[in-house]
């Protein structure tokens, strides 16, 4: 899990594509993030 701005999101790691994708969690709509490192991804 990281944390954003205030906002939580759960982050994977698909290893076959060598990308970190994730979601928002704890809110009431679809917010999804993806990035070649974890920084990018935050962004």
């Amino acid at each position: 899990m990281m944390t954003y701005k205030g906002y939580t999101g759960e982050l994977e790691l698909d290893v076959e594509a060598v990308i970190l994708f994730g979601e928002v969690v704890y809110i009431n709509d679809v917010i999804t993030f993806q990035g070649k490192t974890v920084e990018e991804a935050r962004q």
